[in-house]
Order: structure tokens, then C-alpha cells, then sequence
């Protein structure tokens, strides 16, 4: 996933400096320690539901200014169709996280083969991955992918973890006393480094590729597609750049498929199939 970067981020989150994250690492409870709803982690985030709503909103505003923004048209018309059959499923099955979020979907007039969403929900295709997935049960598998790390708040983590690692940054250079620092290693520890993202990209598969098979989306797709993403050679689309292994990826998803597959099924029942 690629997002776009915005340099409005200061005014929200630059009140919190040093003392906010310590406030995060001491009161995890209180503050920061949150549990991902659908596979149960714990995750650090000491920003908001309503901080990281107003955060895509802004970043947001940019992309629909660019002329690349398709905001009518067929092609909008279909990721819209397919998205609002995803939000509906998200919202069955993980209705905490998706309480707040404000969907939104656009497509950028981009040959790149990417998806990506804003915290708080706003989303976007580019034609590049139209052009690619081969039917809608692989453009759910994306697109269930891109809401699952909205839902999972971890654009939120990430900035968290930034905000931990300056202040990291400033123990190393002593400016911390000794109780500050033994609360910011507690922080820190070994899950907040290098392999987070993706940790991210495999939380997101497992949580996506739920969302697409309770809309009644074909959850077969989505090891079928990454191994074609994965055989474009030096062609790798963008979207595989911080992703698990490929092949290691397809056998994940594969070992998810038969319990998708009952969500699917027992959706189908319901009257909840596109």
C-alpha cells in the first residue's frame, strides 16, 4: 500500500512531543494499548478514532484536488459498488472499528498497479489495477485489504511508532531521565521496530480477505491474484513493494480459505452476497 504524504500532520499531532508519548508508554491502558478487533493483537496508538478521521480528511482534500481524481465515470461506479459491499460486510462483522470511519472511494488515472486507504476510510484505485485484477471477487480481495488497515487503525500505529522512535532518538542522546527511559524501552520493545509493516500487510490479508467473503466475494481470488502479482518478474506491482514473501503470502491465505469460505456461505444465506 502507498499513501500519499500531507504536511498538515503538525498541528494535530505536535502537542503530543516527548511528554505525550511517555504519557502513552506509562498509561498504555488509558491511552495508547489498543486490541485489534478480529485477531486480537495488541497494538500501540496514541492517537484518536476522531485524530485519525481528521488526518485522512486532510490528506484527502489533496488527492481531490489533483486532475488525476476520477470522481464519476463507470470505473467509479464499479470500485463504489464493490466498496459499499465491503463497508457493509466490515460493518457486520468488525463493528467496533468500523464505527467512525467515513468511507470514501476514488479512483486515480494511474497505470500503476496500486490501492491504498487514509485513516478514517478514505480510499482509493488506481486504473492501473482495474486493468489488472481479473473480475470483482480479486478487486474485493484488494479493496478488503486496503479497508482492513483502516479498521486496524494502523496508519495511526505507524505514526505512533514514528513518535516513539523520536523520542528513542533523544534517550540516545541523554536527554531523558532514567525513568523516562525505562518506560520508552517498554514501549519500544522488539514489536514496535523494522518488521511492523508488514506485520501490518499480514494482519490486513487475514482481516480483508473475512470482509470480502462476508460481502460474498470468491476468497479463492486472493491467492490466485497475488501469485500473478508475484510472477511479474521485474514487474512487481508497487502494491507488493513492503509485502510478506509471496509465496509464503499465498500459503497463508490458502490455509484461510476453508473458514472464508463458511463466511461466505452462511452470508450467501443471509441475502448478503453483491
Amino acid at each position: 500500500m502507498t499513501m500519499r504524504r500531507t504536511g498538515r500532520r503538525s498541528g494535530l499531532l505536535g502537542g503530543w512531543g516527548a511528554a505525550g508519548v511517555l504519557l502513552a508508554a506509562a498509561t498504555p491502558s488509558l491511552v495508547g494499548c489498543h486490541t485489534v478487533e478480529g485477531t486480537g493483537r495488541k497494538q500501540l496508538n496514541v492517537l484518536s478514532v476522531e485524530q485519525e478521521v481528521e488526518l485522512g480528511r486532510d490528506a484527502y482534500a489533496e488527492v481531490l484536488a489533483d486532475p488525476k481524481t476520477l470522481t464519476s465515470g463507470p470505473l467509479v461506479d464499479r470500485v463504489r459498488r464493490v466498496g459499499n459491499a465491503l463497508t457493509a460486510a466490515a460493518a457486520r462483522r468488525y463493528p467496533a472499528s468500523s464505527a467512525g470511519m467515513e468511507w470514501e472511494f476514488v479512483v486515480i488515472d494511474d497505470p500503476t498497479v496500486n490501492a491504498w486507504a487514509l485513516p478514517g476510510g478514505k480510499c482509493a484505485v488506481n486504473t492501473g489495477l482495474l486493468a489488472f485484477v481479473d473480475g470483482d471477487d480479486e478487486l474485493a480481495i484488494v479493496m478488503g485489504h486496503e479497508l482492513a488497515h483502516a479498521i486496524a487503525r494502523h496508519g495511526g500505529e505507524r505514526m505512533s511508532q514514528t513518535m516513539v522512535a523520536s523520542v528513542v532518538a533523544e534517550l540516545a542522546l541523554g536527554g531523558i531521565d532514567p525513568q523516562g527511559q525505562q518506560l520508552i524501552w517498554q514501549a519500544y520493545g522488539v514489536s514496535v521496530g523494522l518488521p511492523f509493516s508488514r506485520r501490518h500487510e499480514s494482519e490486513a490479508d487475514e482481516l480483508g480477505i473475512f470482509i470480502a467473503a462476508e460481502a460474498g466475494y470468491d476468497p479463492k481470488a486472493a491467492p490466485r491474484l497475488w501469485k500473478r502479482m508475484a510472477s511479474q518478474g521485474d514487474r512487481v506491482p508497487e502494491f507488493l513493494s513492503t509485502h510478506p514473501d509471496p509465496d509464503r503470502r499465498a500459503e497463508e491465505l490458502e490455509a484461510l480459505i476453508p473458514e472464508a469460505e463458511s463466511v461466505r456461505q452462511a452470508a450467501a444465506v443471509q441475502g448478503s452476497r453483491p
